[in-house]
């Protein structure tokens, strides 16, 4: 009975150290429990919080794309109007330049025409100061001589012309 009690003592002493490393280990898998329950909250929340950032930049995404596309329609109707008032512009420089061909055609017509009626006003003169002294001259008979005939004709066919 002593060796029984012995062997009971002996092993409650085991047991009783067993107990301890056994609440240890059971302290130990709690510790490890309640960083897991942590990390797992912490977890959680980025999850949630990373989960709404991606929804704003989802939004935020639609938002740009709208602006783009709104961008390119403005864009085209820039160059639309961009080419529109560079094709009037150039048909404004054609028109230019033909007007100013006209004008100078003109001008070189203008002049010429005061050439000729300067030509013309200088015959005329010429014609009136013949005639002039035609008719204060008389031929050898006394009679005045006749406007139509002589260098006054010529005149007269040239200031025709």
């Amino acid at each position: 009975m002593k060796k029984e009690m012995e062997h009971g003592v002996r092993c409650l002493e085991i047991a009783k150290e067993g107990k301890g490393t056994l609440e240890k280990d059971l302290e130990g898998l709690r510790q490890r429990y309640e960083e897991k329950v942590t990390t797992n909250d912490r977890l959680e929340k980025d999850r949630t919080r990373l989960q709404q950032e991606l929804h704003h930049q989802w939004w935020r995404l639609s938002d740009l794309e709208k602006k783009q596309i709104m961008f390119d329609q403005v864009l085209a109707e820039e160059k639309t109007i961009s080419a529109k008032y560079g094709e009037e512009r150039d048909r404004a420089e054609a028109e230019v330049r033909e007007k100013e061909a006209k004008a100078l055609s003109l001008a070189q017509a203008l002049e010429e025409a005061m050439e000729q009626k300067a030509e013309v006003e200088r015959l005329n003169k010429q014609f009136r100061t013949e005639m002039e002294d035609l008719r204060n001259s008389k031929d050898d008979v006394g009679k005045s001589v006749s406007p139509g005939r002589g260098r006054g004709g010529q005149y007269r066919g040239l200031i025709v012309e």
